[in-house]
């Protein structure tokens, strides 16, 4: 599409929605047509709108860029519920988002759910769309649709559970599934509500932190290895837990500083219950 085409498509769709925005979904910053039909980045990131101080942990816009199509949620802020449709479009072979917005009145989400029950359900949807059932850690699809196209500067753990394959092989899957769920608690006690901690397959784990100093992300990658070679499973008092971490510090797309983690977990699983760092930036 081109600009003009653009601008005139949302100078419609203002007549439905109570706002409509261009988003560059990647960077979180939102963007407008002004009088001379330039394609401008404008104040402010996209999620201020909801009085957030970071992205959202589950952006429709992210959705609707790596699936390229219209993704659709719901927004609560206070007692106020929005619906967000969230198109993908190409403005001028550049791709982006375009954000419909609507402010539901009461009636609307009380006539037939109740407020309570309404907000129920969309938790539970979000839950079972982006969160690994075993575990409670993000998923896969989360990584894929919210993650992975993001640019800047982070932290990133590449976690693998040391000899996995033995722990279920000698106390079965039972054990293992038991494992699993032990070191997520682990690391889900050693990170803050801002980051992620996802089940990128298997017994292997991804970490992405934003904003935290390398001496920081240094001592919370070695306390997860400490608490997790500490830890007692109840059930399985006999089994010994361990992993292997990468951690890598830099700047660049989420794909490229997890694909570096990785190297760096190569490493330490040399040797395992290691931590193996790099710092770039």
């Amino acid at each position: 599409m081109t600009r003009e085409e653009v601008n005139l498509m949302i100078h419609e769709l203002r007549h439905a929605f109570d706002i409509v925005r261009i988003v560059e979904a990647p960077s979180d910053k939102q963007c407008c047509i002004n009088e001379a039909c330039e394609l401008v980045q404008e104040p402010g990131r996209c999620f201020d709108i909801w009085n957030q101080d970071v992205r959202c942990k589950h952006c429709v816009s992210m959705r609707a860029l790596s699936k390229k199509e219209t993704s659709r949620k719901f927004e609560f802020v206070g007692s106020d519920v929005y619906m967000i449709e969230a198109m993908y479009v190409e403005i001028e072979d550049k791709p982006y988002v375009i954000e419909m917005i609507s402010r539901l009145p009461d009636e609307t989400m009380l006539g037939a759910w109740g407020s309570n029950d309404f907000v129920e359900t969309i938790i539970k949807h979000n839950r079972k769309l982006y969160l690994d059932a075993l575990t409670g850690a993000y998923n896969r699809q989360y990584f894929d649709e919210q993650l992975s196209a993001l640019p800047g500067e982070y932290a990133v753990g590449y976690i693998d559970m040391d000899r996995f394959k033995d722990i279920n092989d000698t106390w079965g899957h039972h054990a293992g599934d038991e494992a699993l769920k032990a070191v997520v608690d682990v690391m889900q006690s050693c990170v803050r509500e801002k980051d992620s901690v996802v089940r990128f397959g298997g017994d292997e784990f991804v970490l992405v932190f934003r904003n935290i100093s390398k001496q920081e992300f240094a001592e919370r990658l070695d306390e997860i290895r400490k608490l997790v070679s500490e830890t007692v499973i109840e059930e399985f008092p006999d089994m010994r837990l361990s992993v292997s971490i990468g951690g890598y510090y830099g700047e660049g797309r989420m794909e490229e500083l997890v694909q570096k983690a990785d190297e760096l977990l190569y490493e330490a699983k040399l040797n395992r219950n290691r931590v193996q760092l790099n710092f770039e930036v």
